[in-house]
């Protein structure tokens, strides 16, 4: 539906715009186990959530981080 056009800048834009909603939606789903799992031991509950944050902020930002073609290995494992 959103790939009907043929502007290749547009369509990786919206490739990443794509990529970045994933993150979000995988990283949201860990917040509510890790809150009630950890109920009892507030002070890991905030190393675990800032940890599942810190990552996630890594996930979303990488799509926009302008890269060579040889690190794109790096950039999928990420």
């Amino acid at each position: 539906l959103f790939n009907c056009h043929y502007n290749e800048v547009i369509a990786m834009r919206l490739l990443k715009f794509d990529l970045v909603g994933i993150a979000v939606l995988i990283v949201a789903s860990f917040f509510p186990f890790v809150w009630f799992a950890f109920a009892c031991l507030p002070g890991w509950r905030l190393v675990y959530l800032l940890m599942i944050s810190i990552l996630g902020g890594a996930g979303v930002i990488a799509p926009f981080v302008p890269t060579k073609r040889e690190h794109e290995i790096s950039r999928t494992l990420l």
